[in-house]
């Protein structure tokens, strides 16, 4: 682009919003249903919907930290809270919450926040994306999904009785 007096700069446009990077998933609106009956899960649907914000207005740091509150906030609601995010994570492991592959992931996510805060590391979108997909699925697992098992289940027919007598 040229100015009046002829000297040249560079014009760089941003939107905001931006383009959505990843859409938010259809059972958040389920979570926001249920957090009218239960103030916590309110504090949760809201941590997902500014995690959105952040990954659509292109803020790695900001998701990264929001992906960390968020499985804090996770583990807090489902226990109490035992004092440190080990401590957390090990106590939702032996409730039957998580497996050892998903606590070591939430291990490993809540490094990549911890290293945002203390070492200034910004992470990618790719980063962010695999952050969000792993949170994403443990709020899906505790809120979520058993929901969904149930109602499918609803409608199963019983089976039929067995004849339990020797067969001759």
């Amino acid at each position: 682009m040229v100015t009046s007096d002829g000297s040249e700069f560079d014009t760089y446009v941003t939107y905001h919003p931006g383009a959505m990077a990843r859409q938010r998933p259809s059972w958040a609106n389920d979570l926001f249903l249920n957090g009218v009956f239960d103030p916590r899960l309110d504090n949760i649907h809201e941590l997902l919907r500014e995690i959105y914000t952040g990954l659509q207005s292109r803020m790695p740091r900001l998701v990264a930290l929001g992906v960390r509150g968020l499985i804090e906030s996770v583990m807090v609601h489902q226990l109490e809270d035992r004092g440190s995010f080990r401590s957390n994570l090990q106590a939702l492991f032996d409730a039957g919450h998580l497996s050892a592959r998903d606590k070591d992931r939430m291990l490993k996510i809540i490094d990549v926040g911890s290293a945002v805060t203390h070492r200034a590391h910004t992470p990618t979108e790719a980063e962010v994306i695999a952050m969000v997909t792993v949170a994403e699925n443990l709020v899906m697992s505790v809120y979520i999904t058993d929901g969904l098992a149930n109602t499918a289940h609803k409608r199963v027919p019983p089976r039929p009785a067995r004849d339990r007598r020797p067969k001759q």
